[in-house]
């Protein structure tokens, strides 16, 4: 999600190339994702919605650790200092 600005004007410098290439992609058995993911400390965190938060690393989207718990995400999380903090249904 590009936001352009701390204001979230939406607006980047960058430019986008002429084409674009998916350079990877993750799958889940029975998964669903409702949350955005978040990318952090060349990581990708996502959060689905059936409660498992996949941790992928960013340059070849290989999985690096999962963590399954009772209930589903539907938000992002967020990332500080090291710490992955997350919101589930409850």
């Amino acid at each position: 999600v590009e936001r352009g600005s701390a204001g979230a004007q939406g607006v980047s410098e960058s430019k986008m190339p002429e084409s674009l290439v998916e350079l990877w992609s993750y799958q889940v058995d029975g998964g669903a994702f409702e949350a955005t993911p978040i990318i952090a400390n060349n990581q990708v965190f996502a959060c689905d919605a059936d409660g498992t938060v996949h941790c992928l690393n960013f340059a070849d989207g290989k999985l690096v650790w999962k963590a399954p718990s009772d209930t589903g995400y539907l938000a992002a999380g967020a990332y500080h200092d090291g710490r992955l903090i997350v919101s589930d249904f409850d």
